[in-house]
């Protein structure tokens, strides 16, 4: 079953993996696209037509009993380039007052006090000579120019799961459109001990697949059409 939706946060509830064999899956496009153009959501299996397969496909494990009645992730770090951040594992850890969501309902991507830091301060390096100015009405810190900045000068952002996968979003799903001309690092500074959220811009032009009974969280780029 297959349904164009807006934007929404997606809860685990009792007997979830009666439903659908447990299963649902959803795609997000990008923020800036035209109004025809919406997100949907497909209960059940996903159809071949709309999976990509291998390398490009990545799995990596959900942990249902970490964060209830959300989808928790085992992010265990980020990276900029080939630059692991130093961010301290209890940012990652649940019983430390951190972990990880997905979250489509917030446009945001929120990261505990450490990890925001050490983020903007690796894309910052990366965005020196370019104008700084003050958001108006956003929760952001950093916005710039960029009418004339070539996004190719701006490294790749990978988040890192346990096991290995990696989770790398298109450069301007981290430095985003706010106006024309305008770009913000689309990340919003959360407390020191705070749920990290993975929110939907960051997201977009990605199929995510959510299998319950598995407890397993696959992605992969897609166009969302």
């Amino acid at each position: 079953m297959r349904a164009r939706v807006s934007s929404q946060i997606l809860y685990r509830g009792s007997g979830s993996t009666n439903i659908f064999g447990g299963k649902f899956s959803y795609c997000l496009v990008d923020h800036t696209s035209h109004k025809n153009v919406s997100n949907y959501l497909i209960f059940g299996s996903t159809p071949s037509s709309t999976t990509t397969k291998a390398p490009a496909r990545r799995t990596a494990r959900l942990d249902l009993s970490l964060l209830p009645p959300f989808y928790a992730v085992n992010i265990v770090g980020i990276s900029i380039g080939e630059e692991m951040l130093n961010i301290p594992p209890q940012v990652w850890g649940v019983k430390k007052g951190g972990g990880t969501i997905l979250d489509s309902g917030s446009s945001l991507t929120f990261l505990a006090e450490a990890a925001y830091k050490a983020v903007v301060t690796g894309l910052q390096r990366h965005l020196v000579g370019v104008k700084r100015i003050k958001p108006e009405g956003l929760p952001i810190e950093f916005c710039y120019y960029t009418s004339k900045f070539d996004d190719r000068k701006l490294p790749q952002l990978t988040f890192h799961f346990m096991g290995g996968t990696r989770f790398a979003p298109y450069r301007r799903s981290y430095l985003i459109n706010a106006a024309p001309g305008i770009r913000c690092l689309g990340f919003v500074e959360a407390k020191a001990e705070a749920t990290n959220v993975i929110g939907n811009i960051m997201q977009q032009n990605h199929l995510w697949e959510f299998d319950i009974a598995a407890s397993t969280l696959s992605f992969s780029p897609s166009t969302c059409l």
